[in-house]
Order: structure tokens, then sequence, then C-alpha cells
């Protein structure tokens, strides 16, 4: 522990001390002398309670000054103030820093953590207990490193060192330089590592000290050497395991930063898994140990290269045999030009294109030879037209078709009349003189057909449509339908036969046939006439004989 003196040597604080307690002693002898009957002759008249001597004392050791103690946290109470207990390996004291004191400290403390506490001295004068009053504290050890390291990384990350872009190591390394200390296994391990998945590539190992004073700057200078030279295509810094302190070199703040601004893609491997150091967030990349960076830098074994190597020369077979191909047909089409442009091949040429006109010459004219003959065939035709035989002809042509339309229309016409008198042609036996009547229609048209080069055929069809209609009115007079618009019937029973009074029987069905329509009956009795009567006795009576 040692004192701010504020004045010039420890003994006038002790005369100090002397001299607050003379003034102590004189105020304390007033207080007594008012109750001086009250006291026992047996106390010292420069005796004084025990607030007084406490008071006393806190004044005397605030008066020494701000004391500078170093010790380690044995005990931590946090509360709004903190109430803590540092100690050595022979004594320990008490210490209290109030709150405002506490949100100025940049760390947290921890029990165990050796700080170094900037305080004053004091008696609780409740108690008489004797406390150090903090005013500031700070990590010291290892504990101060860990802050000062995690101060300039904060630094550095605000700057950016970090955030510079990182190259991705070559896939394909010739030549590897390594940073690091030759006294070590590291150059050991990383040349039996790449001896071993592939010994095709270089390694150039620049020395540098890798713990204890001086150890970054040689770091640094190694890294300058190694980039003004750019032998290597990929440089591993670092070392092997090994305590906190001695990785601590690799967070120097210089060295990181040159480690940032390489030119060389830079692989950081120091000490083992767990350790971290400054340069691992600053190179290229991070490797857990230097064997591992080996492996890193070594991604293409030898298996792999003549895994390559045989596919490239697949390939390459490939692309020759292609390009032999290529050429031989580049070749081939030089010598077809070549031959279509010799001069029997020109007048094979042209004897082919003579032949081809030839040909075409005899299409058209053969073409046009048949154009022709169709045009006078269509002339021929249009002038028979013209001729009196062609005429009579036509007209002849035209009376027949004429004929069958009329023939087909009387058909038709008496197919319908046919149809319509279906229902009595048996009773009235129309069938015979209907086809009569036809046939003499037909006689007569095959007269007038006979008949009609002695006269004219349209006066002749005039006439004939004439006689046509007449027949046609006089066989609508004959059919027996034409009554029926005079208000005649004709019943039905219900075998489709003419209904007679004396086939008829009351509940039979009957159907009639009038203008128009026809209604369908039920007979619910039937009167027969006298006329009726006597014609049914005598068909009986003949029936008798």
């Amino acid at each position: 522990m040692s004192f701010v003196q504020n004045n010039s040597n420890f003994s006038s604080k002790v005369s100090r001390f002397s001299k607050f307690q003379n003034d102590s002693v004189e105020l304390s002898s007033s207080e007594f002398s008012l109750s001086k009957s009250s006291i026992s002759q047996d106390i010292s008249p420069n005796a004084m309670t025990v607030s007084d001597f406490l008071k006393i004392t806190d004044n005397a050791l605030k008066n020494f000054g701000n004391a500078i103690v170093v010790g380690e946290i044995s005990e931590l109470g946090n509360y709004r103030h903190l109430y803590f207990k540092i100690k050595d390996e022979f004594s320990s004291v008490d210490c209290v820093m109030w709150y405002s004191a506490v949100q100025a400290l940049s760390f947290k403390p921890e029990i165990g953590m050796k700080v170094e506490i900037i305080g004053n001295s004091s008696v609780y004068q409740k108690t008489g207990q004797f406390k150090l009053m903090a005013s500031s504290m700070r990590q010291v050890g290892l504990g101060y490193i860990m802050e000062q390291l995690r101060i300039l990384q904060d630094k550095l990350q605000k700057e950016g060192i970090f955030d510079l872009l990182h190259r991705p190591i070559p896939k394909f390394v010739n030549t590897v330089g390594v940073i690091t200390s030759t006294e070590g296994r590291v150059v050991h391990d990383i040349q039996m590592t790449m001896q071993r998945r592939n010994d095709a590539v270089n390694i150039i190992v620049y020395p540098a000290s890798v713990q204890g004073q001086g150890a970054s700057r040689t770091l640094i200078e190694a890294l300058h050497q190694a980039n003004n030279e750019k032998r290597c295509d990929v440089l591993i810094i670092g070392r092997g395991g090994g305590s906190f302190e001695d990785l601590l070199p690799f967070s120097d703040e210089a060295l990181v930063r040159e480690v940032a601004k390489s030119a060389i893609p830079i692989i950081s491997a120091v000490g083992h898994e767990p350790d971290i150091a400054l340069t691992d967030y600053a190179a290229d990349l991070r490797a857990p140990t230097p064997t591992a960076a080996a492996e890193l830098v070594t991604s293409v074994t030898k298996a792999d290269l003549y895994s390559l190597f045989e596919e490239y020369k697949r390939r390459l077979d490939n692309a020759v045999d292609s390009s032999f191909d290529l050429y031989q047909m580049r070749l081939e089409s030089v010598e077809k030009r070549l031959r279509a442009s010799s001069p029997e091949a020109i007048i094979d040429n042209q004897r082919n294109l003579l032949i081809y006109a030839i040909s075409e010459l005899e299409h058209a004219t053969d073409s046009l030879l048949i154009k022709k003959a169709q045009q006078i065939e269509n002339l021929k035709h249009r002038l028979s037209m013209f001729e009196p035989a062609a005429i009579v002809s036509y007209k002849l042509s035209a009376l027949l078709t004429t004929v069958s339309r009329l023939d087909r229309s009387i058909d038709e016409y008496v197919l319908r009349a046919q149809n319509r008198l279906s229902f009595d042609a048996t009773l009235l036996n129309y069938d015979k003189l209907i086809t009569d009547h036809q046939s003499r229609l037909k006689k007569k048209l095959s007269e007038l057909v006979l008949r009609q080069n002695n006269c004219d055929v349209e006066e002749k069809l005039a006439n004939a449509e004439k006689d046509f209609a007449n027949d046609l009115s006089k066989l609508e007079l004959l059919n027996p339908l034409f009554i029926l618009s005079k208000g005649y019937s004709v019943t039905k029973d219900s075998f489709d036969r003419i209904a007679k009074v004396k086939n008829l029987k009351q509940g039979d069905t009957i159907t009639t046939l009038l203008d128009g329509g026809t209604v369908v009956s039920t007979v619910d009795a039937v009167l027969k006439s006298d006329n009726q009567k006597t014609l049914d006795n005598s068909t009986a009576n003949n029936d008798n004989l």
C-alpha cells in the first residue's frame, strides 16, 4: 500500500494528528468540567469517550490523504452501493464504493479479480470498523490486460480494420510463407502435414520471435519481408499453444494493422482451438491450429491433383479429337468447293442448266398447245349451240324436262290423293279409276311429245297444263271426301269399316269423319228405321231358305 502525501514528510502528518488530539482533549476537558462532580476521582483528566476517540481517529485517517491499494476481491456485495473486501496473502480490508463511483467503472467487478483501488481510510463511528472508501478502481494483472485488449478490439472494430475485404485462399498454392519461430514444433508440424497431403507445395520460413518483449516487432519485420519478396501465394502467421501472456504479441495493435493491409492473403493460426488473438479477426482466414492452417493451404491433395490431371487429359484428348474432326470436315468442304470450281464441273453445270432450260421450254410449249386446243374445243362447243339441230335438241331436252317434272307432279298429287282416300279406297274402288286416268294423261302427254315437231311447244305445253287442270278438277269432284265439305259425314266402327246399324250395339266406339277432322263417340242406343227393319227381315228369310 502506498499513500499520496499532501505534505513533505510523514512527520508533519504525525504532528498534525497530535495537534488534533490536543484540541480534542481541550474540548473534552471543558465538557468534563461541567459534570466533574458526578465523575469519579479515578478517571484520568485526559480520558475521552469512545465517540470522541472514533471521531478524532476518523479525522486523522482522512487527513492522511488518498491511498493506492492493490489486492484481490474476496467478498462482494453488489447493492446500489458496492460493498466488497480485498485481500493479499497476509491481510484483508473492507471497502465501500458509492453508487456514483460504481457507475464510472468500465468493467464489472467479480470475486477473484485483481484490482487497484484509490481511496481514503475511514472508521465507521457506530461500530468502530475500519473501511477503505474507494473512489476509483481498475483491473491489474491479467484482468487489466484483458480489459485493454477489449478496448483495443473495440477501437479497431470501429475503425473498420476487421471489416476489410477478406480474400479467398487460392485453391492451388505453389509456395507458402510461414511466419513463426524456428525453435518450436510449428514449422515441423506444417512441413509434415504438407508433405503428407501435397509435397509439391514449397515452404518458405520467415523466422520471428513469438513471445516476450519485442516479439511483435520481429513478426512485423517478417511480414514486411514476405510482402516485399512476393514469393508466396499465401502466408501462415502463428505459433503453438501457450499461456495467455505468451499469445499477447499476436494481439499487438501494430501487428494487427499490418496483417489487415497485407498484399498477400494471410491465415492466422495462433495457439489451439480455444485461443483467440486479434490477428484472427484481421487475417483473411483463421485456423484453429498451425496444422489446420497447413491443411487449408493444401486443400487440393496429390490424389486430387492426379485426379484433375486425368480429367484434364481426358478433356484435352476430347478437344484434340473434336478439333481433328472439325478440320477434317473443313478439308472435305474445301475439296468439294475445289471440285465444284474445276472446268469439268463448270461444263457439267452449264450442261445441266441447258438441259433444264430445254426441259422447261418443252414443258411450256406443251402446256401452251394444250391450252390452245382447249380453247378451240370451247369455241367449237359454243358454235355448235347455234346450229338448227342443236337448237331443236335443246328445245326437245327442255320439253322432256318439263314433261318429266309434270309426271312427277302428277305422281305426287295422285299419291297425296291416294293417301287422303285410303280409308275408303276398297269400298269405292277408285284406284283403278285413278290409274286409268293417269294412263290416259300419260298417253295424252305422249301424244303431245310425238306431235311436238308439228306444233309450237309452248302452246302445246299450255294446252297440256289446261287439260291437266280440268282433269284435276274432275278428280276433285269424284273424291268421296268432297261431299264432306257439303255437310255429309262418314262413320266407321272399331274395325275401321263403314259403320252399319245392324252391326252396332250399345257401348261400341265409332269414329265419325267430318270436314276438317274426326269425332270419336260411344253408342248409347241403336235405333233402326222401318226400311232397315224390312231389309233385315228379308235378309233373315233368305238365310232360312
